[in-house]
């Protein structure tokens, strides 16, 4: 009778998709033919040939690979051995780039973020955690209200890429001001402007000489300071504003020049 023989097929290692082509061998029996390989998922990976031959692969998921070895006049055919090759999905990674802080009603109009994904190919999405101080569409933001928010960005996976993770950035709506003021009458800054005053209903407001004195206090902006103090014209020089409500406070200074 002629003599079994056995492959001896070591367990594959765990790949991942885009990894490079990888050798694959096994050990036959006596009868010196050459151990030949097959893929029995071609969608997964590709395999023919004999020891050496390269495995390519095709997309993740579960592949399994079968050796085989001929008999002669001595030796019987070797039972097929086979293997699985476990393909993972990829990871894919999201860039996206810091928000810069900004305006409330400056005119800019909306801001175009930034961010681009994996392999995938799937499109970068956006969500925003607080839409009472900005919107989205698509990957444009428009500040609604003041305040500070954060904006996700996702990108979904496919059959060869895992979701890539979220990432997270901050996004602070401010207040813009006109720090110059020229009260002369002539109709041109007599007031100190702020843009957004109707924003600010639910805020306190003081303006301060350089001694710390108030000069200016309300809650909102509806009657702009026009650079008088106890009915009187206060003089040229630097004024500071507090602008506040709870932990949202904005400070900055206010130039005071007459012009003829």
């Amino acid at each position: 009778h002629k003599a079994p023989q056995v492959i001896t097929f070591n367990p594959l290692v765990d790949k991942t998709y885009g990894d490079a082509d990888f050798l694959i061998a096994a050990t036959g029996g006596n009868s010196g033919n050459p151990v030949t390989f097959t893929s029995a998922n071609l969608h997964v990976i590709e395999c023919t040939g004999t020891n050496g031959s390269l495995v390519k692969i095709q997309n993740a998921g579960l592949g399994v690979i079968y050796a085989d070895q001929a008999g002669n006049d001595y030796y019987l055919d070797a039972e097929t051995a086979g293997q699985y090759q476990v393909v993972l999905k990829a990871p894919q990674v999201i860039n996206f780039q810091d928000i810069p802080s900004l305006f409330l009603n400056d005119g800019s109009g909306p801001y175009t973020m930034v961010a681009t994904g994996g392999a995938s190919g799937n499109p970068v999405t956006f969500s925003v955690e607080h839409q009472t101080i900005a919107t989205l569409l698509g990957n444009q933001v428009t500040p609604r209200n003041l305040g500070r928010t954060s904006i996700t960005a996702y990108q979904a996976g496919n059959e060869n890429y895992f979701d890539a993770m979220p990432v997270t950035q901050v996004l602070d709506v401010l207040l813009k001001t006109y720090n110059f003021v020229s009260p002369n009458s002539d109709g041109k800054n007599d007031t100190w402007e702020i843009p957004q005053a109707d924003a600010l209903s639910e805020y306190n407001i003081h303006i301060f000489n350089n001694i710390g004195e108030t000069l200016y206090e309300s809650k909102g902006y509806d009657t702009p300071w026009d650079c008088t103090y106890d009915g009187k014209k206060v003089p040229f020089g630097t004024y500071y504003y507090i602008i506040e409500n709870g932990d949202h406070v904005f400070k900055g200074f206010i130039t005071v020049r007459y012009r003829d």
